[in-house]
């Protein structure tokens, strides 16, 4: 606003007049900011006022900030409002299922209302949250079986899912302030990542029987232990053998599967030919 126009400040004495100009400022100031927040689920925001790897969601549950939910189907259905479908993607969320929603996990970056308004959550990205740390040594966060909190789902540390834990504080045990990072798991940015192997136990096969060797799988940028004892022809490992004589592996690519497990794709575990007299 340049100088002299409707926006002035002033000093204790002065007579508060504001003009019709300036009031209309501060009120599209205060609905913008609303905007990023929560706005008003009578109308539609701006697409510009969500955040990359953000969505915006609407909920009847009463959820704190950096509480979680999950995602499910959008407010607005192509076949009922293309329009609505189009301009303003919203979902409807539940209390998260441990056993099928580990990849739909959204954590809010603003406390819900309920009765039709939208809400910000991030679903992609690093952000504060609360986990129950059960061993200071996972570095990875799951959906908890079970929780003390009526109509709600904590997260808590193990498995090995597309929430890393970034930052906890160390050598604690209980219900703590951590930063988590959604989507991706250690280096694998792009969706797969290398990893080591560590050969458990297991025999390496023969002729007419298939090698039976079992890894537990570390990150092999970070070294953060990931997986134990793992059968990588087993789901959701994607790993295939034959018969014959297999000498075991020590590294390979892994991805975050559908049910957000990490799975084994690729092992280097060869086969042992013999040399011919």
């Amino acid at each position: 606003m340049p100088a002299g126009g409707f926006i002035k400040k002033v000093i204790t004495g002065d007579s508060l007049v504001i003009p019709a100009g300036a009031y209309n400022d501060f009120v599209d100031a205060a609905q913008a900011h609303k905007n990023t927040t929560q706005g008003e689920g009578t109308g539609r925001q701006s697409k510009t006022a969500l955040l990359p790897g953000h969505v915006w969601i609407t909920t009847d549950s009463l959820v704190d900030q950096f509480g979680i939910l999950a995602v499910d189907a959008p407010l607005s259905i192509p076949s009922e409002d293309l329009d609505g479908f189009r301009d303003l993607l919203v979902f409807q969320t539940k209390i998260p299922d441990p056993e099928i929603d580990a990849t739909k996990v959204v954590i809010m970056q603003a406390t819900t209302e309920a009765g039709g308004y939208y809400t910000m959550g991030m679903m992609s990205g690093v952000t504060p949250c609360k986990i129950n740390i059960t061993d200071s040594d996972h570095n990875f966060a799951v959906i908890e079986e079970v929780s003390f909190q009526r109509n709600k789902r904590l997260l808590s540390t193990g498995g090995s899912t597309s929430l890393q834990i970034l930052w906890k504080p160390p050598n604690s045990i209980g219900s703590l302030w951590c930063i988590v990072k959604m989507g991706g798991s250690g280096g694998g940015a792009a969706g797969v990542f290398p990893v080591t192997l560590i050969r458990v136990s297991g025999a390496g096969g023969s002729a007419t029987s298939r090698a039976t060797w079992r890894y537990d799988v570390l990150d092999a940028l970070t070294g953060d232990s990931l997986l134990l004892s793992q059968n990588p022809t087993s789901l959701p490992h994607r790993w295939v053998r034959q018969d014959g004589l297999m000498a075991f592996a020590n590294f390979g690519y892994a991805h975050i599967a559908a049910d957000g497990r990490v799975a084994l794709g690729w092992i280097n575990e060869e086969y042992v030919h013999s040399v011919c007299a």
